[in-house]
């Protein structure tokens, strides 16, 4: 029995997070939800939640609209747009149409989603140096095709124009 209540004392002298939870019989329409503490989602929310700590979307929940958080786990349903400042996770269980944008994803295998992915960690970017960078003494930096989602050798980007 102490052996549990250890496991959830925290070594701060500050107080556990809120945890707040829309029950699954619970259906909450309108604009935003906003909270400091974490969120637990067995019902169903139609609005954007803004959260500074967690948000679980659970396994008979659902979620229709924009999700903020620190950190966001989906084994139930989410439709719309989701962002966590810190890990998004999508469980096997998931069925999820948004969105997602994240400095750290975590898609189980057996989730079932559609949208997409955007990368909100500092990465370094695709794009080639400025042309006075290229001293023609290796190969050329790659073209990138936007639209297409490939990357071609220069040269190849090249034939057939005027350039």
């Amino acid at each position: 029995m102490f052996g549990l209540i250890q496991l959830f004392r925290s070594e701060s002298s500050s107080p556990l997070p809120a945890l707040s939870i829309i029950g699954d019989d619970t259906t909450i329409h309108g604009d935003t939800i906003t909270g400091t503490g974490d969120l637990r989602i067995e019902g169903t929310i139609r609005a954007d939640v803004e959260r500074e700590g967690r948000v679980v979307v659970a396994k008979d929940g659902a979620v229709y609209g924009t999700v903020r958080a620190e950190s966001i786990l989906v084994a139930g349903t989410a439709r719309g747009k989701l962002h966590a400042d810190g890990t998004l996770v999508l469980s096997a269980s998931s069925d999820v149409r948004a969105r997602l944008e994240a400095d750290s994803l975590n898609i189980e295998s057996g989730a079932n989603f559609r949208g997409q992915v955007h990368d909100t960690s500092e990465s370094p970017s695709l794009t080639p140096p400025p042309s006075g960078d290229h001293d023609g003494s290796e190969e050329p930096p790659p073209f990138i095709d936007e639209d297409a989602h490939q990357v071609f050798p220069l040269d190849e980007a090249l034939e057939g124009t005027d350039a």
